[in-house]
């Protein structure tokens, strides 16, 4: 069941990534010339891998990471909406 369940999981961190790729972009910034430019707020990195690890009271535990590399300017990014339709997707779990 562990097995099953993390392949499901690992099937919606690609909607997570999605979602905070779309964030990553940022707003459009306009420098006094006419055409708008785009910087990217953030750097989204999934790692394509699973850790195992011991877990008190579970028999089978694992993690999987994103990375997130984020500009160096000052900016303000809300990853509330991206985390919470993740949530919402994972408890779907039938």
């Amino acid at each position: 069941v562990h097995r099953k369940w993390l392949g499901w999981v690992e099937s919606k961190v690609r909607f997570l990534v999605r979602q905070l790729e779309r964030l990553a972009a940022g707003p459009p910034f306009n420098q006094g010339g006419s055409t708008p430019k785009f910087e990217a707020a953030m750097t989204v990195r999934p790692i394509p891998c699973t850790f195992s690890f011991q877990e008190p009271g579970w028999e089978c535990a694992s993690s999987m990471l994103v990375a997130l590399n984020f500009a160096q300017q000052p900016c303000v990014i809300d990853l509330r909406p991206a985390a919470g339709e993740f949530v919402d997707l994972i408890n779907q779990w039938p």
